[in-house]
């Protein structure tokens, strides 16, 4: 098959390194490569027999019967090979008993031939859908990790896929119209997830003064696209406008992404991590960093020259310092939260629980008498408030009922100090109840009130 152009440092060539029709001629010349010799030679077998048979009749029945086995051991022959082959593929990649492969190398072998459109969609290549990272460990797509194509890959916005070819990279494929091809001796090494991830972990570590400490972490990190990526339109079905993604699409570091992934051991057995894990280390490992940059106290105590752990400014600092170490490695940390922060040490943690009650209650008292005095104030002023409405009032009433006809009381009294009106008003609600004083009152108070006016004047 001729290969269009490809480099494998420019991703732009990646998809369309093969292409659906090229993948069918060249799998037709592959078929034609069995099919026409073993076609030729049963032939050529078949007229010889022929020929001998006619040239010699004696004993024909026993010809017949040696030309009619000849005839049918190619085909029975060629089934005992795929057999073999089978068998081969089963003790080669230590596959059960009952998993057959047959058709898996038919599909190798016979690829389907150019044909015209309306043929096409009952004869076409196998496809492979993707819509998420599990859809690969189904049973029917199983194959394509340690057998490889051909196919139509089907992927789906949110994946990615990362091929190999000889066990080399090949390239990384996405969402799109055309599909993409996997082809003959290429398979599919991982598939990766796009779409942000959430993460928790529990972090232990030591602080600068020797104290232990668990910190409860949870991250959210997603693989990082240039801006290129995030502008960049495609064809997600036949027919429709070219849209923008939801999950930008970047070949570059997907790729740097799934070759920096380390091998774990998950109990007794080696294993890759994923992306996401591989970023959570990272994400852990600055985080033990930092604390053990500082003592407990400065980590937990707010004060003027120690930072606090879990306040706004060491958070932003410590999630700046790791979003940068991420990027570098293709990553992007979304959120970063500690939601919980506790030394190892029972003792430590009782007495830091111990100090943590008292400052609570210490803050609850300060709250409570501030609440309280507040209430006091409002009450307060309420009362003088209403004591002044009070007084202008009486001051009023008391005009009308004197009998000296002193009627120049100036209401600006009413501005006097607080203490003196609640004073004389409390007098006034308690004299006026009385009708045998409420004369005399009233023409008494009213002096007090013309000496305090002059008072105030002077």
């Amino acid at each position: 098959m001729a290969l269009n152009r490809y480099d494998v440092s420019d991703s732009s060539t990646w998809k369309n390194r093969f292409t659906k029709s090229g993948l069918k001629w060249d799998g037709l010349i592959n078929s034609g490569k069995i099919i026409i010799p073993v076609v030729l030679l049963i032939f050529f077998n078949s007229m010889s027999s022929i020929i001998y048979i006619v040239q010699d009749e004696t004993n024909i029945k026993i010809k017949l019967v040696i030309f009619l086995f000849a005839l049918l051991a190619f085909p029975l022959g060629i089934k005992y090979a795929f057999v073999q082959a089978n068998l081969f593929v089963q003790k080669f990649y230590g596959l059960p008993d009952d998993y057959t492969t047959r058709q898996l190398i038919k599909d190798k072998l016979f690829v389907p031939p150019p044909l015209p459109s309306f043929l096409e969609k009952k004869i076409d290549l196998p496809f492979i859908i993707l819509t998420k990272v599990e859809d690969l460990d189904k049973e029917k797509y199983r194959h394509a990790r340690w057998f490889g194509g051909p196919a139509l890959l089907v992927i789906y916005d949110g994946v990615a896929v990362y091929v190999e070819r000889g066990n080399e990279f090949s390239r990384v494929l996405g969402p799109g119209i055309p599909l993409s091809v996997l082809e003959h001796h290429e398979r599919i090494k991982a598939i990766v997830d796009l779409r942000p991830m959430k993460k928790e972990d529990v972090v232990q570590a030591w602080t600068k003064d020797g104290v232990q400490v668990d910190a409860h972490v949870q991250a959210g990190v997603q693989i990082l696209s240039s801006d290129e990526a995030k502008q960049r339109l495609v064809v997600l079905e036949e027919g429709q406008n070219v849209t923008r993604l939801v999950y930008p699409f970047d070949p570059d570091n997907i790729k740097r992404v799934v070759e920096n992934v380390a091998v774990g051991i998950s109990g007794e057995e080696l294993s890759e991590k994923t992306w996401h894990d591989a970023a959570m280390g990272s994400i852990t490992g600055g985080i033990k960093a930092h604390i053990s940059r500082y003592s407990l106290n400065e980590l937990i105590t707010r004060s003027e020259n120690s930072p606090q752990f879990l306040s706004f400014e060491v958070s932003s600092m410590l999630f700046d310092n790791i979003s940068s170490n991420l990027a570098n490695s293709g990553y992007r940390l979304l959120e970063l939260q500690i939601t919980k922060f506790v030394p190892v040490d029972e003792e430590i943690k009782e007495k830091l629980e111990e100090y943590w009650k008292a400052k609570r209650e210490k803050k609850e008292i300060i709250r409570k008498g501030r609440a309280e005095a507040q209430d006091i104030r409002v009450r307060q002023n309420a009362r003088t408030i209403a004591y002044q409405d009070f007084l202008s009032k009486r001051i009023s009433q008391l005009q009308e009922i004197s009998r000296d006809g002193r009627n120049t009381i100036n209401v600006d009294v009413v501005s006097s100090t607080e203490a003196t009106v609640m004073l004389l008003t409390q007098v006034f609600e308690k004299s006026g109840k009385d009708p045998l004083l409420g004369t005399f009152v009233a023409r008494e108070m009213l002096k007090t009130l013309d000496a305090l006016r002059d008072q105030l004047k002077s």
